[in-house]
């Protein structure tokens, strides 16, 4: 009886480890494929109106942001820069997406 307990405890268990290994072989490859071309998975993922929303919002409302109307993204990267020496964090590829979004949306 104590036999029979311990190779059914024995199978289920072999069966969630094999189930738990898959799942992080497939996790992993998910990630591997998000990351394909050297790109970072988080910066790839993210947009425009992101990159507002986690940097400018800080500070400023949404509506003082796009109310600067017709601004090229020469002149969104000029002002970007300017909050940036204030302490705005925002890397370079968050930048040029930032101004592409905000000169293309807010014209």
């Amino acid at each position: 009886m104590l036999k029979s307990r311990m190779e059914k405890f024995y199978r289920v268990s072999v069966k969630l480890l094999f189930v738990a290994v898959m799942a992080g072989f497939i996790s992993f490859s998910l990630t591997t494929t998000a990351n394909a071309g050297g790109k970072k998975s988080k910066s790839a993922a993210k947009t425009g109106d992101m990159v507002m929303a986690d940097s400018c919002t800080q500070c400023h409302s949404t509506g003082r942001i796009t109310a600067k109307k017709g601004l090229t993204v020469k002149a969104w990267n000029t002002i970007i820069v300017n909050m940036q020496s204030m302490g705005a964090t925002i890397s370079i590829e968050d930048k040029s997406t930032l101004a592409n979004y905000l000169a293309e949306n807010y014209k």
